[in-house]
């Protein structure tokens, strides 16, 4: 890690529903990426700087004084590379979408359509 980044980390807005954030927080805890994960949703300070800053979508990143809004996997390695020397093999950026959404309801009986 670079001398002037000793004590730094990436600040990551999340919120409760977003599995692209929770991925990207899985991933920098993985490879030992320094970051501070601030929830917009139970965090007050966190939601406050997140307006002032005019985000807009979860996950976005501060990153070496400068916000990046949303994921992009190859942006992010190679900032994570520049500021953290730390190589994040670019097939592990790739996050996938759940199929699963928690905040959905599923109901174990099946449709019964009603006929005219």
């Amino acid at each position: 890690m670079p001398s002037s980044w000793i004590g730094h980390k990436i600040e990551v807005f999340t919120d409760d529903l977003s599995s692209i954030a929770y991925q990207a927080l899985a991933l920098l805890r993985e490879f030992d990426v320094p970051h501070l994960a601030r929830n917009v949703v139970h965090e007050p300070e966190a939601r406050k700087d997140f307006q002032l800053l005019r985000l807009r979508f979860v996950p976005s990143f501060i990153i070496g004084g400068h916000c990046y809004e949303g994921y992009d996997p190859k942006e992010l390695g190679m900032l994570i590379k520049k500021h953290f020397d730390i190589d994040i093999p670019e097939d592990r950026l790739f996050v996938g979408i759940q199929e699963h959404k928690p905040w959905l309801f599923e109901y174990s009986k099946p449709f019964i359509s009603i006929s005219k």
